[in-house]
């Protein structure tokens, strides 16, 4: 028995199943996947479809790698240092030459959805040349035969091996990364759009982040290891501040179902808190619905429960934000917690 190929991942093995067409000639299969043991006990996939012309029914059994490739944002990775055993030398150059072709000319001045797809095309069109690569040898610039065993492969590479050639394949990949570097990057576009108030925000955050950084000695704010929780929690509440946050949940001071949902987060923290003391709780808890009950007394808001969605409630029936915000810094405060920043005060 023929032992199973390798995919190396599963976006390999999708592709070959995409250029594998049914005896019929139908080229599409909608199909699905589970995973098997080989005979030889390794692990494997197996692939199966019906072809919408013809009826018949496909299955494809792959061999999975021992470990699984990880792929970043922006990034195609169709598999791992070895060479393909799906597709060869001519397939990937030609199907690095559908997905270019799909993007327009002037991909620089797409935005949005179009730049996206765009990118993730001619990234896929950079993978696939870059796998066409893997076929030369370490002491030749020219594609050995045995990287063509496709029809299409034995027919290209018969044709006109110097397609092949090394500098040939990396000028191609080079056109490629070219048209999608001219895409600009996610950051690129979000730059684009900016306003000058964006700009001043932005600035203002970085300089937030920084000072925050200097004062604890930190390196690489990124790095969790290089401070506490309590250093990072300051951090947390300076970026809400300045954000116009609630400091203590992070909520929009513009919503009112924001200032209910943190209301409701003044229990959970009582309840947490003195979970050791039911008579502290309930006191703290008492004089905290208090200040509500007197809040929706006054202006007609019905009383929620905790468990009650919150963003729920029309926009009609709700008072102002700035009422409700009132009302949980107030509840905060009768409850023993600071009204800013919601910690448990005394």
């Amino acid at each position: 028995m023929t032992a199973a190929p390798l995919a190396r991942t599963s976006l390999e093995a999708h592709l070959f199943i995409d250029l594998t067409p049914c005896a019929c000639g139908e080229p599409t299969l909608a199909r699905s996947s589970t995973v098997i043991t080989l005979p030889d006990g390794a692990a494997g996939a197996r692939y199966t479809g019906t072809c919408p012309s013809c009826g018949r029914s496909r299955v494809f059994e792959f061999r999975l790698p021992e470990r699984e490739i990880q792929q970043q944002p922006d990034e195609v990775v169709y598999g791992g240092p070895e060479t393909s055993e799906l597709i060869d030398a001519a397939e990937w150059v030609n199907v690095a030459a559908r997905y270019a072709s799909m993007v327009p000319d002037r991909p620089g001045e797409l935005t949005g959805d179009a730049r996206r797809i765009a990118r993730t095309r001619l990234a896929a069109a950079i993978a696939a040349v870059s796998e066409a690569e893997r076929f030369l040898g370490d002491d030749s610039d020219e594609m050995p035969g045995s990287a063509f065993w496709s029809g299409l492969g034995r027919a290209l590479g018969a044709d006109d091996r110097r397609l092949f050639h090394r500098h040939s394949l990396a000028r191609l990949r080079e056109r490629y990364e070219s048209l999608f570097d001219a895409t600009g990057s996610r950051f690129d576009e979000a730059r684009r759009r900016e306003t000058p108030e964006d700009a001043a925000y932005r600035e203002r955050l970085h300089r937030l982040r920084q000072d925050w950084a200097d004062r604890h000695g930190i390196t690489d704010p990124h790095d969790d290891r290089q401070s506490t929780e309590a250093q990072r929690r300051e951090l947390r509440r300076a970026e809400r501040e300045l954000a116009g946050l609630d400091v203590a949940t992070g909520g929009s001071l513009l919503s009112t179902p924001g200032a209910l949902s943190a209301y409701d987060s003044v229990g959970r923290a009582i309840f947490f808190r003195f979970a050791e003391a039911p008579a502290e709780r309930e006191r703290r808890t008492a004089a905290a619905e208090a200040i509500r009950a007197r809040w929706c007394e006054r202006t007609g808001c019905a009383v929620w429960g905790i468990d009650d969605d919150v963003y729920a409630i029309p926009a009609n029936a709700l008072p102002p934000p700035e009422s409700a915000w009132a009302m949980v810094r107030a509840a905060r405060e009768a409850a023993g917690m600071d009204p800013r920043t919601g910690d448990f005060v005394g």
